[in-house]
């Protein structure tokens, strides 16, 4: 979540909302450095910086097509005290995300670390991989729901990843002798 500072109050809005508003981001940056410039200040870069999300690597892209110097944080990264229970809250959050930032900005070792903002192609070739890292995780999850199943009934030398073990469920018999109960092979899709 992207906070807008007046007044010192933060004001939530996300910066999905903002982008779609055509510009209204990259319109406010422009309009405070234009104030900061009538004042008498210069502003030579505008550094935006936020934690990772699933928001975090388009904006970036975005952002930085609109010549603002984006950079993603690493939410883990950033020092926190750990001598006391704090509370979590947005205000808090966004405090030390601003303090862990500019220390960054500043060169100062320890502060937080930035996420690397892939482009769209190296985005896009990540996808076969966490298709198949889904994959294999739903697989995994299906046998050993199967296999929990079985050891309700005593069954545990029966192996459900074999590729003939459909056929050979209807054989398979719990410790007292008798056939695996009818709505048992139904949660495994055989009949």
């Amino acid at each position: 979540m992207a906070r807008r500072w007046h007044d010192s109050r933060p004001q939530s809005r996300t910066a999905k909302e903002d982008c779609a508003r055509s510009g209204t981001l990259v319109a406010t940056f422009v309009s405070r450095a234009g104030r900061s410039h009538q004042s008498g200040k210069e502003i030579t870069r505008i550094s935006v910086g936020y934690e990772t999300g699933r928001d975090s690597f388009w904006l970036a892209r975005w952002l930085r097509a609109r010549g603002i110097d984006a950079h993603v944080i690493h939410a883990t990264s950033v020092a926190i005290s750990r001598e006391h229970r704090w509370a979590k809250t947005d205000r808090i959050d966004t405090a030390m995300l601003r303090r862990g930032f500019l220390g960054w900005l500043r060169g100062e070792p320890g502060h937080c670390s930035m996420a690397i903002v892939p482009t769209l192609a190296e985005e896009d070739a990540k996808r076969p991989h966490r298709e198949r890292e889904s994959l294999v995780q739903e697989r995994t999850s299906t046998i050993n729901r199967m296999k929990s199943i079985l050891i309700q009934f005593g069954v545990r030398d029966f192996n459900p990843v074999l590729r003939k073990a459909a056929q050979k469920l209807h054989a398979v018999q719990t410790p007292e002798g008798v056939p695996l109960p009818p709505n048992a092979p139904q949660h495994f899709g055989a009949t």
